[in-house]
């Protein structure tokens, strides 16, 4: 690990889907310009269904316009993957990280990314796993951790979102994912109650240090967004 390399970690709360990719933009032109420097967020979404590059808003189970008058948003993001929802009660993990002092390899990081949410959840009381062909975290047959990341100029974005309380009948909405044989879960519906977000996310943090083999640096969240006032 090269020690002149940092990544700070932060937990922000509940922020809009929108502001929170905002955000992301603007540390990823950051760490563009200082490679030395990495972030990795921790919060929570408004209600938002969100469609992936490799998406199709076929994958909606209910009327656009109705969603909306629910007051749920819907965007179209540039990360992979498909269909998804967030919610409050959800913790959203997003790594912005300059890949050469990881590996550059999709494919290590996504599984990377599995093997932290598998420790995450085996630290609760949860045996997670994987699934061939399919990416994320499943007990059984049910989706606990979604992934779905972007990369630009080799910084990785976007990130996990971890299940952790019910989604009072969001994913009802769509076909999570696109996946028409299998369903999702949370903690809560596993163990019957769950942790506060910031516990999760502390969970989180300390496994993605094992597995990327890399230090962490929590500070306070007005630090990240003192970061894009000096950037505006």
């Amino acid at each position: 690990m090269d020690s002149s390399f940092t990544i700070k970690t932060a937990f922000l709360g509940r922020i809009p889907y929108e502001e929170a990719w905002d955000l992301q933009k603007v540390l990823l032109e950051r760490v563009s310009m200082q490679r030395g420097t990495g972030y990795i967020l921790f919060l929570e979404h408004d209600p938002v269904i969100t469609l992936g590059r490799g998406g199709t808003w076929d994958h909606l189970v209910c009327a656009r316009t109705g969603i909306e008058q629910m007051g749920i948003s819907l965007v179209e993001c540039d990360r992979g993957g498909d269909i998804t929802v967030h919610y409050p009660g959800q913790l959203i993990s997003y790594p912005i990280i300059p890949m050469e002092h990881l590996q550059r390899n999709v494919h290590w990081f996504l599984r990377s990314l599995e093997e932290a949410g598998i420790r995450a959840a085996a630290l609760l009381g949860i045996s997670g796993s994987r699934k061939t062909g399919l990416t994320g975290v499943w007990v059984g047959e049910e989706k606990i951790m979604a992934i779905g990341v972007g990369f630009r100029k080799w910084i990785s974005y976007h990130g996990t979102a971890f299940n952790v309380f019910r989604d009072n009948g969001m994913f009802d909405m769509i076909v999570p994912c696109g996946i028409r044989d299998k369903g999702v879960t949370s903690i809560e519906a596993v163990m019957g109650n769950a942790p506060p977000l910031s516990e999760v996310a502390a969970l989180m943090r300390s496994s993605m240090e094992e597995v990327f083999c890399v230090d962490t640096e929590e500070v306070p969240s007005e630090d990240i967004w003192a970061t894009v006032s000096r950037h505006g």
